[in-house]
């Protein structure tokens, strides 16, 4: 049995193996890229991704517990040694992927959506670590380091009126804006300033105040790895904001970086400084995959030209050709700001 997703009419994948639990994450994680078949597509744009049982390899050679690799082929190993073959080489163009049944799903997921998104930028698209909403015919993205308030900004103009576009990743397209369809998640920060929204129990509401509470950070992580406190609540996308604006062209974009002072600050941004800014906060948010070409690297296989060099080329290019003739601010929010202090309209004239 197969199963196919289609991103945005650039680029497909098709998963050869519709039972495990691989598929089913996959089936959960990116329900809103279904469609029914391959027909029309051509070739070079459909990634393949095989789930099977054990991939034969040649003699391994080691890199510590975290990648093998033989004379041709480099694996990415979870904890349990299952493999996930990755070839760097064609990254942004690759027809082919394996790997094993029972690869561990965390690592998966975040392999494989850096992988969809080496994928868009051959189509084009670019992934932008942000929220985006269209407040008042205006479409505004908000991109930020991680942790920033990009959710809570996103919230509160919502509570204000606005359309809700997307969260965490918004693509960039020449000529608009796109969701990225994943689980909406609320984190600790959010949900404590936006009750309302994360409709918590009261058991959650406990779990929440102690992790308030815990001020040591090793007890920290330990309950939550025990899940006695409340790091996050996940909900599903499009049922959370019901209605999404689609495609909007991008108007303005306000970066988004915390500050020890005690009001806010708006600034114009250079095109240099933005591009910078918002290539760093991707590499960061991907570097799970980096890592792993470091390692590939180390296993002394060559690609003809280094994958950060070209990718940092291509994503600051087009960010520059796509956002300088737009209105860009770099907006500095206090650490612990409420942001049902903001004054929108101040802020967003």
């Amino acid at each position: 049995l197969m199963m196919y997703l289609d991103f945005y009419n650039k680029f497909n994948i098709k998963i050869d193996n519709n039972e495990g639990a691989l598929s089913s994450f996959i089936k959960q994680e990116y329900k809103y890229y279904y469609c029914s078949s391959l027909d029309g597509f051509p070739d070079n744009n459909v990634l393949t991704i095989k789930i099977i049982d054990k991939l034969h390899t040649k003699s391994l050679y080691f890199i510590g517990r975290d990648a093998a690799f033989d004379d041709s082929s480099f694996y990415i190993l979870d904890k349990r040694g299952k493999k996930f073959g990755i070839n760097f080489y064609n990254i942004f163009t690759s027809n082919e992927i394996s790997v094993e049944e029972g690869f561990d799903l965390s690592l998966f997921h975040e392999i494989f959506r850096s992988v969809i998104f080496m994928r868009l930028f051959s189509a084009d698209l670019v992934p932008v670590h942000s929220s985006c909403v269209v407040f008042n015919n205006c479409s505004i993205l908000f991109p930020a380091w991680g942790g920033t308030g990009k959710t809570r900004m996103l919230l509160k103009l919502i509570d204000s009126g606005a359309e809700f576009v997307s969260d965490e990743w918004t693509i960039l397209g020449r000529n608009g804006l796109y969701t990225f369809f994943s689980d909406f998640k609320m984190f600790d920060y959010d949900i404590k300033e936006f009750p309302e929204y994360a409709k918590i129990t009261f058991v959650d509401q406990l779990r929440l105040k102690t992790r308030v509470l815990c001020k040591i950070n090793l007890l920290w992580k330990v309950l939550d790895y025990l899940k006695i406190t409340l790091r996050y609540k996940q909900y599903d996308l499009v049922e959370f904001f019901q209605k999404i604006s689609k495609n909007p062209k991008i108007n303005k974009l306000y970066f988004l970086q915390s500050y020890n002072g005690t009001q806010l600050k708006k600034m114009p941004i250079t095109i240099e400084n933005l591009t910078e800014k918002i290539y760093q906060s991707f590499l960061r948010e991907n570097s799970i995959l980096f890592y792993y070409y470091g390692l590939f690297k180390f296993a002394n296989f060559k690609t003809e030209k280094n994958l950060e060099e070209l990718l940092e080329e291509k994503y600051k290019s087009f960010l520059s050709d796509t956002l300088k003739e737009k209105q860009n601010y770099l907006l500095s929010i206090p650490l612990n700001f409420k942001y049902s202090n903001i004054d929108f309209k101040q802020l967003l004239s």
